[in-house]
């Protein structure tokens, strides 16, 4: 009866120790969905303030690009192309009086008049046709160099892009890998815990097989007793003795 109930004990001993393991569990889930639930918030929170500065970032990106390309559009600097507007308004001003002098003199029909207006006003008027054009530069798109421009800016652009992406990706999953090293190490306990109840349920069966090679010993004890007990017989002895006394005689 001390037997059974020593291992009444054991067996109560592993109850208790599996029910606080399936309370373990239990909390183990409710802090794993609260962790999960506020990394979630705090994920989406880091993501909205890097989506801000990825947009401005982006923002400052094509308003860089924007400005290559007034530089590189051929109009020149802006002093360059108001001196060259101003030469060119001065040249049509000036054909616009020689083409109206012309005009009048074609347009007067006095003889006297018309020789007196030509030789005082005719030789002006041929002088300043003949003074040439102002002719600016050739207006052209410089794309050679805007693709230079573009591509270093581009390269700017995905250094500072992939240095804001990879500080978003520290921030997110890198530094929450402690609390991942936390539940491996509870992993582990649990390992422990049921190579330990692996190991009673062992000892158990090898209990079990000793009280089974005892019993089996026993009852073979039993069976030589039984068959020796079948082997001797008092009654015949008295019978063997009898004859042998009679045979005397």
């Amino acid at each position: 009866m001390r037997d059974l109930k020593e291992s009444l004990e054991v067996q109560l001993q592993k109850v208790n120790r599996k029910l606080s393991r399936t309370d373990r569990f239990l909390q183990q889930r409710a802090d794993a969905e609260r962790d999960s639930q506020r990394f979630v918030e705090e994920a989406e929170l880091q993501l909205g303030v890097a989506g801000q500065r990825l947009q401005g970032l982006l923002g400052g990106f094509l308003s860089a690009l924007r400005d290559s390309v007034r530089d590189h559009g051929g109009t020149g600097p802006e002093v360059e192309l108001q001196q060259n507007l101003s030469r060119i308004s001065e040249d049509r001003t000036r054909l616009q009086e020689v083409q109206s002098g012309l005009q009048t003199l074609l347009q007067d029909n006095d003889p006297f008049h018309f020789l007196q207006e030509y030789h005082s006003s005719g030789k002006k008027l041929r002088r300043e046709l003949k003074r040439p054009l102002f002719s600016p530069d050739c207006v052209c798109v410089d794309t050679e160099g805007l693709a230079e421009v573009m591509e270093a800016k581009l390269e700017e652009f995905q250094t500072e892009l992939r240095l804001q992406i990879t500080e978003l990706i520290h921030s997110v999953c890198v530094e929450n890998s402690g609390e991942e090293d936390e539940e491996g190490g509870a992993e582990e306990e649990e390992e422990e815990e049921e190579e330990e109840d692996l190991s009673d349920s062992d000892e158990e069966e090898d209990g079990d097989h000793e009280e089974e090679e005892v019993r089996s010993e026993e009852d073979e004890e039993d069976d030589r007793s039984e068959s020796a007990d079948d082997l001797y017989n008092p009654e015949e002895e008295e019978e063997e003795e009898e004859e042998e006394e009679v045979s005397s005689d």
